[in-house]
């Protein structure tokens, strides 16, 4: 049963979505695994959004939802690898031709492997020692309600009564919701996918990103992205200066929305943007409108956050390079946050 439910946690978090984002990807110039992987990530919480707030609305069952969203992103996943058939196998071939375990380990890789060890020590810390923290009696409870009444946010996870009046604050922003998904289908308690697969699996999804803005910064300089990995890594480390740093609740909480949307959300929005400036096209804007659905999913503030970054960015390269199309377009992006903000006034 173990093997089991390793296997299906190996294909459903890590296959999947390496070969969704190859969807997105597919298109862009700066396409790689990693960020096939991380985009993959972004277009499941984005359908998420997308399909869960009006089931939630018109009071439906959970299990609606389940298969609606496994099934979307079933089709999504198999159009993807179809298309991108070739590409995959050919990138297999080449890393399995070009894979060498002695260049780890040689004196012009030394930093990358000091880099990769600490983030692996993260990683692995992460997932041997638990943190309890008090707001699981919220978030994962809501996920094992969720699973057990059959229903979304129509039951307390407190105290197992029916809400008085709809919990306004948590409905636009269901991030308990994939929680509870992600244990349905891999058939693991809420509880142990929180703190044992999802929290390595978000720290490394935290790195990721963090790797790719390395990429755009030196240039795909491997000693300068290294280096800038380990002052990171350091950073991390050290920076449990509050219980509200990123750094903080990167490592105690990262299976909660909120330390969703400050270290893998905004940092994503920022590179992507990047990229729309480098090379102003469809795929990189649509990209964008992808990360402000997923962030309306993971968190409530990123209805807020999310769009000002993104407003600002585009205000201030707009001047840099006189171009008011960078406003215009993402203005387009944050539409959705317009409407959420909207419904949570009506709904107050």
């Amino acid at each position: 049963m173990f093997i089991f439910k390793s296997i299906m946690c190996l294909v459903i978090l890590i296959i999947v979505p390496e070969i969704l984002g190859l969807l997105v990807t597919r298109f862009m110039k700066n396409r790689n695994v990693l960020l096939n992987f991380l985009m993959g990530y972004i277009a499941q919480f984005a359908v998420l959004q997308l399909i869960a707030v009006p089931m939630i609305f018109l009071k439906l069952q959970y299990k609606v939802l389940l298969y609606s969203w496994t099934s979307i992103i079933s089709i999504l996943t198999i159009i993807s690898f179809v298309i991108n058939f070739k590409n995959i196998r050919k990138n297999i071939i080449n890393f399995a031709k070009n894979f060498k375990v002695k260049d780890i380990f040689s004196k012009s890789n030394i930093l990358v492997f000091l880099a990769v060890l600490l983030i692996l020590t993260q990683v692995i810390v992460s997932a041997i020692f638990t943190h309890n923290d008090a707001d699981d009696a919220f978030y994962i409870g809501t996920a094992v309600t969720t699973i057990h009444e059959n229903n979304m946010y129509r039951v307390s996870p407190e105290n197992g009564y029916y809400y008085g009046q709809i919990p306004s604050r948590y409905i636009l922003s269901p991030f308990s919701i994939y929680l509870a998904i992600v244990s349905s289908i891999v058939r693991i308690s809420p509880v142990i996918v929180a703190h044992s697969v999802l929290q390595p699996l978000f720290i490394s999804l935290t790195y990721i990103v963090y790797i790719l803005i390395a990429e755009q910064l030196f240039k795909k300089d491997k000693n300068d992205m290294s280096l800038f990995l380990i002052f990171l890594s350091i950073i991390f480390v050290f920076g449990n200066i509050s219980t509200r740093t990123n750094f903080t609740v990167m490592f105690l909480r990262i299976w909660q929305g909120k330390a969703i949307l400050a270290n893998i959300i905004l940092p994503t929005l920022w590179l992507i943007f990047s990229y729309c400036i480098k090379e102003n096209n469809f795929i990189n804007w649509f990209s964008m409108f992808l990360i402000i659905l997923a962030g309306c999913l993971v968190s409530e503030m990123s209805l807020i956050i999310a769009p000002l970054s993104l407003m600002l960015l585009s205000f201030v390269f707009a001047v840099k390079d006189k171009k008011i199309k960078y406003i215009l377009k993402s203005m387009a992006c944050i539409i959705p946050c317009l409407i959420y903000l909207i419904i949570y006034i009506v709904i107050k």
